[in-house]
Formats: structure tokens, sequence, C-alpha cells
């Protein structure tokens, strides 16, 4: 859809209407389309220090809608890289 706009020559507005589609639902589609295609860049990454005996995993990749994923100590990096990139 982000691709069809910007071919159309309409303002996002104007798209969003012709399509029948709330700009705002647009807007999140078209910067999650802008961070796809970023080329490279850095991702924060905050390390803990604090260990428990009691924790089963050794890391937590936390998401910008607050979904918080817990990992093994043993999950293999490639895996690690995926699941960042989402």
């Amino acid at each position: 859809m982000v691709e069809a706009w910007q071919g159309s020559g309409l303002s996002k507005k104007a798209f969003c209407v012709r399509q029948g589609v709330e700009k705002s639902v647009f807007m999140y589609w078209w910067k999650k389309y802008q961070q796809c295609n970023e080329p490279g860049g850095f991702i924060p990454l905050t390390v803990s220090s604090s260990h428990s005996p009691l924790q089963n995993h050794s890391m937590e990749i936390q998401y910008p809608n607050g979904v918080v994923l817990k990992l093994p100590t043993h999950t293999p990096a490639i895996l690690v890289r995926q699941y960042v990139g989402l």
C-alpha cells in the first residue's frame, strides 16, 4: 500500500480517503515500511549485570509494543539476530 501511495502522486491524506483507510493506520505502516528499508544501523542494547540463580534465561528482548521475549542461555546467535530484527 505504501508503494501504491508513492506512485499515486497523492498526499497521504488524499490517498487514505480514496482507499478508505484511516490515516493513522496508514501512518503506522508507513513508519514500519521506512524502518524496514533503512540501510543497516544499530539497535540499542541494554545489558544487565544482575543475575539470579533462579533465572532460567540469560537475555530479554523488549519490543516497542511492550512484548518481552526471554531467551535461554543456549539460544543460537543466528536465532537471537532474527528475533532482534522483528
